[in-house]
């Protein structure tokens, strides 16, 4: 037996495996890595996409959110900087869309997928669109170039 993570590769632990089976195990494991990642993910987004949010609490440092499986995550505000930027209010003034399949905050412009929290997924906004939500919210008029 043997278990390797996928990002980054590496051994977990092995048993019964010589070092050279070992190596040959991990080289296949890094040539198939993407089509590891994608099996593994295929096999549990039936069952992720199932998944609803029911209730959404917002801390000056984390987003945790109760899940229709009984399950509650919790990830880092830093994730969300719409949300680490908003006000208790604001954070406070959420909807579930898509059945709960989502959480969104209409005065801080963010939306967050149950899928991405559970698959660890931070908000994929680029530093230059975040600068210009924060000029926008400050009522600056954002530089152009």
């Amino acid at each position: 037996m043997a278990k390797f993570w996928l990002s980054p590769v590496r051994l977990e632990y092995s048993g019964g495996f010589s070092r050279t089976e070992i190596r040959r195990v991990e080289q296949f494991v890094d040539e198939n890595r993407e089509k590891l990642l994608r099996g593994w993910n295929e096999y549990f987004s039936a069952g992720i996409k199932a998944m609803k949010a029911q209730r959404v609490l917002v801390t000056d440092d984390a987003l945790i959110v109760d899940l229709s499986d009984g399950r509650t995550v919790s990830v880092p505000l830093v994730w969300f900087p719409h949300l680490l930027h908003g006000t208790a209010s604001e954070r406070n003034h959420w909807r579930l869309v898509g059945d709960g399949e989502g959480i969104h905050w209409p005065e801080l412009d963010e939306d967050v997928s149950v899928e991405n929290l559970i698959f660890g997924n931070p908000s994929g906004e680029s530093q230059q669109s975040f600068q210009r939500w924060l000029d926008r919210r400050a009522g600056r008029v954002p530089s152009q170039g």
